[in-house]
Parts: C-alpha cells; sequence; structure tokens
C-alpha cells in the first residue's frame, strides 16, 4: 500500500563498486589445462538501498563445459555473493550490467621427464653419485615448447654432501 511506497523512498540510496569472480566448473580434456579465469567488465557498480548493499560482496560469474580442449569465451550472467558465500538479496537492487564475458583460457600440457646429469671432477666420479629428481616431471604447456625437442630446463644443483674419494662442493 502507500505505507510501502512512503517507506522506500526513504531508504538511503548509495552506490557501490563490486569486484566479479569468474569461476569454470567443468572439466578438461586429457593434457588440457585451464587458466586463470577473467571478466569483462572486471567490476560492476551498484545501486540501492544502502543496508542491501551491504550485504553484496562479489558478483559470481560461471562458465562450465565437459572434456573442453580450446579456450572459452561466453557470456555469463552474473549472481550477487554475499561475504560467506551464498547468494545475496538484491531487493531493489541495480547493477551496472547483468552479464559479463567470461574467457577461460584453455591450453595443452605436456608432461615432461626432468633428469640430472653429474659432471664429474674434484675427485668425484659419476659411479660415486646417486642422484633422484623431486619431482620426476615437469607439466609445462604445450605452445612453449616443439613437443620432440628435448627440452632443456636450466637447474641450479649443488651437491652438499660428501662423496667418497672427494669432497664435492
Amino acid at each position: 500500500g502507500l505505507g510501502d511506497v512512503y517507506k522506500r523512498q526513504v531508504e538511503k540510496q548509495a552506490t557501490k563498486e563490486i569486484p566479479v569472480r569468474g569461476e569454470f566448473i567443468g572439466t578438461e580434456a586429457d593434457n588440457c589445462l585451464a587458466g586463470a579465469v577473467t571478466t569483462d567488465p572486471e567490476t560492476l557498480v551498484l545501486k540501492g538501498p544502502a543496508k542491501e548493499l551491504e550485504g553484496i560482496s562479489y558478483a559470481l560469474a560461471t562458465v562450465g563445459g565437459k572434456e573442453v580442449r580450446d579456450t572459452i569465451v561466453e557470456q555469463s550472467s552474473v549472481v550477487f555473493m554475499g561475504p560467506d558465500g551464498p547468494p545475496a538479496s538484491r531487493k531493489n537492487v541495480t547493477a551496472s550490467a547483468e552479464s559479463v564475458e567470461v574467457t577461460v583460457p584453455v591450453r595443452q600440457v605436456v608432461s615432461l621427464p626432468l633428469t640430472g646429469e653429474i659432471i664429474e671432477g674434484g675427485g668425484a666420479a659419476r659411479e660415486d653419485v646417486e642422484v633422484t629428481i623431486s619431482p620426476e616431471t615437469i607439466t609445462v604447456v604445450a605452445q612453449d615448447i616443439k613437443v620432440g625437442d628435448g627440452a632443456v630446463v636450466p637447474a641450479n644443483a649443488m651437491i652438499t654432501r660428501d662423496v667418497e674419494g672427494g669432497a664435492a662442493k
């Protein structure tokens, strides 16, 4: 009734800028990896009663997909989220946009074995040293290397143990 209309006009109107969080809720194909999700715009401006705006922390935009192999660029509607996760009330709240463009970069990856090479010297011989590498493989984005190349990963290794036949440093 009339009382509701009057009450609504008295409520203090406010604006608030909130971040937009993009989230990928799908699965990647084998040997593919989803990267950091970005949104455009990265923030939204909300207008509405100050009390309602206080309960809104961020806007969530999700995109999904199964066995995704390629980068996803998709419009997604946003859900306003409260500080503890659950969707927030948005009564009488308007936003600068109701949907955002979400980009999920998906790249092909490959696992390469890591190997160590002992350079003899200072009285230490290859057969005196046992090398273990952890982790045994490294995952790299396929576009960064030509698969089949002998990829060389530089590592600054120091032998800090005395080896029989002489101290190695």
